[in-house]
């Protein structure tokens, strides 16, 4: 059997949280900047200003499709008896359309400029060629821009943290295959202890938050802005096509809760899995031993147990893509039945795991990344949307005849 799938699954999703949480961080520090402005400019003495010129710009450059506005002026004023000049309006950042809020300053710059009376202006004390006209906290768009920067900085900063602590875990995982101390028959049961390497709570957490991006940028960028403008249409195939895309979030937004709340409720149930070997690895020509314990299992189901030997090939095809190619060299199943479970309700449920591993198969052997082997256990229990599956990548090694055991353990 041989299945083929793209190599290196959380490089997407690192790269939607990088930009994610990059442009949160970008808009906090727009909505920053202009708090900060504002309390510094508060203190700043007032003079009057004379307005030379002043004009209305949106962006883009066409007046029946514009988006955002933002207003030019250039004005003199005199300070300590020398004379400046200034284009700034205020601490506001880019342009927007965000209320009435540029319409009515230019109004305003317009109606002195053509009038020839004087308009106020404040200066910076200790630099007066810095100066500005209007020193107003515009509320409206700092809170917009604080709570889109929480829109894309939470769930990126979480895609972020997600693809940090998956990555440490594959580097552990490599340490432990590349410098392993096999042992084959050591009785001591924690000596192996693995925890289950899927449907953890960093699958959980990341599912819930990519979900919960989805939903707002449905929101705040669909419902808001999308669909309105859609109902202006006259075409309706584009209103068909606008109303399309705009569902595009909410469809993303709606799978990735499901699967979020899925994992957790899964998570919440059976808790953690651990693989207790009896040795530290699974031996090629003995066997691989031990127990999973798991909080509890689906009342009456039997687990059903695999061990496999996967070896992976990365490789790259016609068109420059790479992919993994993975193909089974090995299998064996096992069914766990009701009755063979130990029965012990505080401390949770204990499945047995035993298998003989033949002793032609290939060991564990992740030195070559591009052709590996590695070794999966695999256990699942009950049916149904929240059925018991955990996975483990579990280290099998040949150990030399005549290696003698240490007498302790270092």
């Amino acid at each position: 059997m041989t299945l083929t799938f793209r190599d290196d699954s959380m490089i997407i999703p690192m790269i939607l949280g990088i930009l994610s949480l990059a442009i949160g961080v970008i808009l906090a520090m727009m909505a920053l900047y202009m708090i900060r402005g504002h309390m510094e400019v508060l203190s700043w003495p007032e003079v009057s200003a004379e307005i030379l010129e002043v004009g209305l710009y949106h962006t883009p450059h066409d007046k029946d499709s514009s988006l955002a506005y933002s207003v030019r002026v250039r004005y003199a004023y005199s300070y300590g008896g020398r004379r400046y000049s200034g284009t700034q309006v205020s601490f506001d950042v880019g342009s927007d359309n965000v209320g009435t809020y540029h319409h009515r300053i230019y109004n305003e710059l317009r109606h002195f400029r053509d009038s020839g009376l004087p308009f106020r202006c404040y200066v910076n004390p200790s630099d007066p060629s810095e100066a500005v006209l209007y020193r107003d906290l515009r509320r409206e768009k700092v809170r917009g821009l604080l709570v889109t920067a929480l829109i894309f900085g939470v769930p990126g900063l979480l895609l972020v943290v997600l693809w940090m602590r998956r990555r440490k875990k594959r580097k552990r995982e490599k340490l432990m295959h590349r410098y392993p101390v096999p042992l084959p028959s050591v009785t001591e049961p924690h000596r192996g202890r693995i925890i289950t390497s899927c449907f953890g709570r960093d699958a959980a957490r990341g599912a819930l938050g990519f979900g919960l991006f989805c939903l707002l940028l449905f929101y705040f960028f669909c419902f808001l802005f999308l669909i309105p403008k859609a109902a202006e249409l006259e075409d309706s195939f584009g209103r068909v096509i606008v109303y399309g895309f705009s569902g595009i979030p909410l469809i993303f937004a709606l799978v990735f809760l499901y699967l979020g709340f899925r994992l957790s409720l899964r998570l919440s149930k059976y808790g953690d899995s651990v693989f207790e070997m009896t040795s530290d690895s699974g031996v090629i020509g003995g066997e691989l031993s031990g127990r999973i314990r798991v909080r509890t299992v689906p009342p009456g189901s039997s687990p059903h147990l695999t061990f496999r030997c996967v070896r992976k090939r990365r490789m790259k095809s016609l068109s420059g893509e790479e992919r993994t190619e993975c193909g089974t060299l090995w299998e064996k199943s096992l069914v766990i039945r009701q009755e063979e479970l130990p029965d012990r309700h505080t401390e949770g449920t204990e499945i047995p795991v035993l298998f003989p591993i033949p002793g032609h198969l290939p060991e564990s052997d992740d030195s070559d990344p591009k052709d590996s082997i590695c070794w999966e256990l695999t256990a699942e229990a009950g049916s149904g949307w929240l059925k018991y599956e955990a996975e483990f990548t579990v280290p099998v090694f040949r150990i030399l005849e005549g290696t003698p055991l240490p007498d302790e353990e270092i």
